[in-house]
């Protein structure tokens, strides 16, 4: 049985100084996580596996060492890293259940334009 998790917040990059960032703490995230090694484990499955897609601000805590096995934890940073990191995902192994606690952001940007041509922009106005 394979098992996907996500959890945190995104954070889309908008210039090279500042992003737009959802706070969220992937505790659910984290607590499903928790939930689902202790019913495998205590039921001494292992026909199980956890894949935990995260960001950098989500709740983490060490997993007992017989729990480490049956998890792989995958780092995602923005919209379209975890877009990636699901399409890879589903397209390796068929997710039997997709839990999906991450506060992913609704805007990306497109397009930055350049000090340079904005000034060029400014100075062509009449």
């Amino acid at each position: 049985m394979n098992i996907a998790i996500t959890a945190g917040g995104t954070s889309e990059h908008i210039d090279g100084v500042r992003r737009l960032t959802n706070i969220s703490t992937g505790l659910l995230g984290w607590y499903c996580l928790e939930t689902i090694l202790d019913y495998f484990c205590a039921e001494k499955r292992s026909d199980f596996h956890v894949t935990y897609l995260f960001t950098e601000t989500a709740f983490r805590k060490a997993l007992d060492k017989e729990q480490l096995p049956f998890v792989d934890f995958v780092p995602v940073t923005d919209a379209e890293s975890v877009y990636h990191a699901v399409d890879a995902l589903t397209k390796s192994v068929p997710v039997d259940f997709f839990i999906h606690s991450m506060a992913i952001s609704d805007f990306t940007l497109a397009y930055v334009a350049s000090t340079e041509e904005l000034a060029k922009e400014i100075n062509s106005l009449p």
